[in-house]
């Protein structure tokens, strides 16, 4: 005879997960505890991080094509130049060393990296041993350039990229189909909050209506996304 199991299931936000399962006719209850962490916080400050400071006025107006180093600002999730990452295990190796480990998005494809993290003081870092100094700005603060202004974006010189940043889950849209009219985009995947994305002004003049009227943004990745989940950043520049 084939007992089935029911089980009951608890995630704790990264802490851990339990799970309880019960099989009937017995009074014996089986007890999983995986203790695999979501994601873990990086030892450091948020912020973008520069091997040469002197960039760092580059970065406050809005002149620096991409940031060495970014610590997003719950520390849970990192940036490099586009490529986003979130971290899976922190682990001290010894004082000030930190071997990190963390899932990354670069353009659709998924890859992992890892690294040594040395914590040199609150503003100064070595990844892999190579220097790197915190710009003293708060996180997001060179928006204020373009003061947050979807129009500002578009004023920008021709052929501009820009960063932003999903500030709740959302969805990327695309066609499923042969129809390419915009109110038959569909939801092709989940994009989790904090997830990147780079805009360019010249293909984004007008949004997009998709369907139930919803304004989408062109990403430069290929794929259309809500234009009300997005917050810009900062980093803009040239694309060529």
């Amino acid at each position: 005879m084939c007992l089935r199991s029911t089980e009951l299931r608890a995630v704790f936000p990264g802490m851990f997960k339990i799970v309880l399962r019960f099989l009937p006719y017995s009074p014996a209850v089986v007890l999983l505890l995986t203790t695999s962490a979501l994601a873990q916080q990086l030892p450091v400050s948020a912020g973008a991080y520069l091997r040469e400071q002197s960039q760092c006025q580059r970065l406050a107006v809005g002149e620096l094509d991409f940031i060495d180093f970014e610590v997003q600002e719950d520390r849970y999730a990192y940036a490099l130049p586009e490529v986003f990452c979130v971290t899976s295990e922190v682990t001290a190796v010894r004082d000030g060393r930190y071997r990190v480990e963390a899932d990354c998005n670069e353009f659709g494809d998924l890859w992992q990296n890892s690294f040594f993290l040395d914590v040199v003081s609150s503003s100064e870092i070595r990844i892999d041993g190579v220097p790197h100094k915190l710009c003293e700005m708060p996180v997001g603060g060179a928006a204020t350039h373009l003061g947050g202004d979807w129009q500002g974006f578009l004023k920008m010189p021709p052929d501009t990229i820009c960063k932003f940043v999903a500030i709740r889950d959302t969805h990327d849209f695309w066609w499923e189909g042969d129809s390419e009219e915009p109110q038959d985009l569909t939801k092709i995947y989940e994009v989790p909050t904090g997830s990147e994305f780079w805009l360019l002004n010249t293909q984004n003049l007008e949004p997009t209506i998709g369907p139930e009227g919803i304004e989408l943004a062109f990403a430069f990745r290929g794929y259309f996304v809500p234009l009300q989940d997005l917050a810009y950043v900062w980093d803009c520049g040239p694309s060529r």
